[in-house]
């Protein structure tokens, strides 16, 4: 799938932060591995069905609802 540009933000950062209004959920990048975190809900995708959140690292897809 190929994402716009402005959803992504790629990070290496030991701590990775998705929140949307009073909810927040954190991921521990220990390795501090490259972490893509793309936002969907809003950006990426505008109508229909989403979650909010896509976190992918390696092989792993994360989808974050919160």
């Amino acid at each position: 799938m190929h994402f716009k540009k402005e959803c992504v933000d790629t990070t290496n950062d030991r701590i990775i932060v998705c929140q949307e209004n009073k909810s927040r959920i954190a991921f521990l990048n220990e390795g501090q591995k490259e972490v893509s975190k793309i936002i969907i809900d809003g950006c990426q995708i505008q109508e229909g069905l989403r979650c909010d959140y896509l976190i992918l690292e390696d092989d792993k897809e994360n989808y974050i609802e919160l």
